[in-house]
């Protein structure tokens, strides 16, 4: 789609063609191509699931100084393009936030907003970047902002690993997660869906990747009480990569919150408990 603005919004759908639209917001880094995972099960339950490419990753253009509230904008222009007017959003990890935010910008088109191991405002929780896992993810935290050339360095060597390295990329991607989502890896059909995925995402380098990570890390601007309708808040419990704590955070302070808290598993939940996501989903559009 060629946007108002004169960007490209890249996108793919899956699922069934005549089923509620949804529109899916993939992981940082990632690309519409995740919308495969979902797509018999969205299928299943009668869902036409639209996955985008976020600026700077996938075809979409980059987009520099972007802000989190930028997302919902682009939504409502390529729904615009459909003929859609009600649709749900569902995202996943860094998708999950960009879901968030749209309950704040257009609740008025929102059939459902669900979010899968998203991020919360981190304006709103002292000590956010500390709570993350990994000591360098909480270093990110801080040279996203100071040191933005060299925070997109990790992207930029990501994009490297991925393409010329992708056995040690594999091998550290295994080796930050729990048990759970280390089983569900271990199958080569899932990882090499998982790895084309990747290297879609950082085709066009290091820039927008490192862009669509900063986004979290600093002011929303809004507060979590502003946003309005039912957000359907879905979260491992044993969650590595982004904390347990960000999904208490969120059903905390938006008012019309469920918090589903999936015991024992960790940041890949969303593969193999599909039935359950598109049931709540169908069930708050019924």
């Amino acid at each position: 789609l060629a946007l108002s603005d004169g960007r490209t919004l890249a996108y793919c759908e899956w699922g069934d063609p005549e089923g509620h639209p949804v529109f899916y917001a993939h992981g940082g880094p990632g690309s519409r191509l995740e919308g495969e995972f979902f797509d018999q099960k969205a299928r299943d339950y009668g869902f036409r699931l639209i996955a985008t490419d976020r600026p700077g990753m996938g075809r979409s253009t980059f987009l520099p100084g972007r802000t989190l509230l930028g997302y919902p904008k682009d939504l409502l222009e390529l729904a615009g393009s459909l003929e859609i007017d009600t649709f749900g959003v569902l995202g996943w990890s860094g998708g999950g936030a960009h879901t968030t935010v749209c309950g704040y910008a257009i609740p008025e088109r929102l059939s459902f907003n669900i979010p899968l191991c998203g991020y919360t405002n981190f304006a709103e929780l002292p000590g956010a970047a500390g709570m993350l896992k990994a000591r360098l993810d909480q270093i990110s935290v801080g040279l996203s902002q100071s040191r933005p050339r060299l925070f997109q360095l990790f992207f930029d060597l990501m994009k490297l690993s991925i393409d010329r390295f992708p056995g040690t990329f594999k091998k550290s991607l295994l080796d930050s997660v729990n048990d759970t989502d280390r089983k569900l890896l271990e199958d080569p059909a899932l990882m090499e869906q998982f790895m084309a995925d990747q290297k879609e995402a950082v085709i066009q380098g290091g820039r927008g990747v490192a862009v669509d990570a900063a986004v979290h890390y600093v002011d929303w601007g809004f507060r979590l009480a502003e946003i309005s309708g039912r957000v359907d808040i879905f979260h491992g419990t044993d969650d590595y990569l982004v904390p347990f704590a960000y999904a208490r955070h969120l059903a905390d302070n938006i008012p019309q919150a469920e918090l589903h808290a999936i015991e024992d598993q960790g940041h890949l939940f969303p593969i193999d408990h599909q039935d359950l996501i598109f049931e709540t989903a169908r069930a708050r559009i019924n």
